[in-house]
């Protein structure tokens, strides 16, 4: 146990070997003292890696603790305690998250048997099983458990404790999840108070949650105090880890993010710039993270009306990622793309920018096609990119083209209308198609839409009487 927690756990598996050789032979297999000790060789064989080896030692552990369950005393217990937790833990290792929670509520109802409900042993389990519903992205399950943790520490061993701190933290993050950035907000700024008490102003694992707090700040478009949160994180780690490391850099990049959503491009820019540099010196010139830094610095450009330097960044970035996959398209590639299409598109180049929406489309709809790693609001974006392509081909006249893109954003607004479309430019995609199909000639399709955009606006006497007009 010395060299366990000493960290020398290949000796101390030998050491609890031969332990256990001699309790067999003294003691018989089936004694509580063997259990103790394979539950021990688990633990190290968990930490050098041997997952299965693991499993089998504390099942083994809990098969003896069965077999004595009649003269087991509450020493022992705590063993049973311990072998379920650590299995649970295991499982989780080994991405089986069914039986990880299997464990650790069995763990919590034996407890919650022999100590009573609130006993303070609880609350870590419930944090731990918090986590397997986060693996899990079920982040409603993971706030209960995470909220009765909380809950069991407060009533237990009180607030001021780097156990509440984190489970503070979790809660922060389950409800960003669940997009409640208000009580993410209060979660955070509860958990950043209690860090402070409890590890000091200057750690990293106070600013690691100053700086998430800070990107629900900007998500509740409260940016000023967003940006409070960065300098200090940023501030902290600076003197802590060095002016060129990933996290240094990292928070830079959501700085620039900051000042560009309050249009301060040039201070925007700088931090974009630092952070290329210390990404180029981390990961060399031709990393994902620095292709990530350059399409920010490119839609910065684009804001401000930089179309010719924002053009040369997105080409670039574009350029590095296909180089790191193998001159491959991923989705990142036709994220940029699109961006790419509209900086052409407001600078008047009507034809590229058809070339990078139809790339962009193209890319999305081979990886829709597979299913693979795809982000949950895809089909909203291929619908976005379908409306500017439809209007970029509008804009030149080729009105076949741009009926095809509006009657497909249509459709896919049809199938997946629960993922947050605002219904006014849902109305003007319905007036838009039934338009063009009007301008080429398909004056039956054109009216259809006309009717379903009459459905669309019964209040708004405008669009309604425009409705109409073309209708007649």
């Amino acid at each position: 146990v010395a060299l366990h927690k000493m960290s020398d756990h290949r000796a101390a598996l030998l050491t609890l070997r031969e332990c256990l050789r001699l309790r067999k032979k003294l003691l018989g297999g089936k004694n509580v003292k063997c259990g103790h000790t394979l539950h021990w060789i688990g633990r190290q064989h968990d930490q050098l890696s041997e997952l299965e080896k693991a499993l089998a030692c504390f099942l083994s552990s809990l098969r003896i603790y069965k077999s004595n369950k009649h003269n087991t005393g509450n020493l022992d217990y705590w063993f049973v305690f311990k072998t379920l937790h650590s299995m649970g833990n295991t499982y989780a290792k080994k991405n089986e998250n069914d039986m990880s929670l299997k464990c650790f509520n069995e763990e919590i109802r034996l407890k919650e048997s022999k100590l009573g409900e609130g006993h303070a042993s609880i609350a870590q389990t419930l944090f731990n099983a918090g986590d397997v519903y986060v693996e899990k992205e079920n982040y409603e399950k993971g706030t209960l458990y995470f909220e009765r943790a909380f809950e069991v520490i407060t009533s237990t061993i009180g607030e001021d404790n780097e156990l509440a701190a984190k489970t503070l933290g979790r809660l922060g993050v389950m409800y960003e999840k669940q997009q409640d950035y208000n009580l993410s907000s209060i979660r955070f700024t509860s958990s950043y108070k209690t860090y402070e008490k409890v590890k000091g102003r200057e750690h990293l694992d106070t600013v690691s949650v100053a700086f998430k707090l800070g990107c629900v700040m900007d998500k509740l478009k409260t940016h000023v105090t967003a940006m409070d949160c960065y300098k200090e994180s940023l501030r902290v780690r600076k003197l802590l880890l060095g002016s060129e490391s990933e996290d240094v850099a990292t928070i830079l990049v959501k700085m620039g993010e900051n000042y560009s959503q309050r249009r301060m491009y040039s201070d925007a820019i700088t931090c974009f710039e630092e952070a290329l540099d210390i990404g180029r010196k981390i990961f060399g010139h031709s990393d994902v993270f620095v292709a990530d830094v350059l399409h920010h610095m490119a839609k910065v450009l684009q804001k401000d009306k930089e179309h010719e330097k924002a053009l040369i960044f997105f080409k670039e970035s574009i350029r590095i990622i296909r180089k790191g996959n193998g001159e491959k398209d991923t989705l990142n590639v036709a994220i940029i793309s699109a961006d790419m299409a509209k900086c052409y598109e407001e600078s008047q180049n009507i034809e590229l920018a058809i070339t990078n929406y139809s790339l962009s489309l193209r890319i999305w709809d081979e990886h829709l096609q597979s299913s693979e790693d795809l982000p949950n609001d895809a089909d909203y974006t291929v619908h976005q990119i379908l409306c500017r392509l439809g209007g970029a081909h509008e804009k030149i006249g080729n009105n076949s083209d741009a009926a095809k893109c509006f009657s497909r954003a249509v459709e896919t607004y049809k199938e997946k209308d629960d993922q947050g479309y605002e219904k006014e430019n849902i109305a003007k995609l319905f007036s838009k198609t039934a338009h063009v199909l009007a301008l080429c000639g398909d004056y039956d399709a054109a009216l259809a839409y006309y009717n379903e955009h009459i459905d669309l606006v019964p209040d708004d006497q405008e669009q309604l009487a425009n409705s109409f007009f073309f209708h007649g």
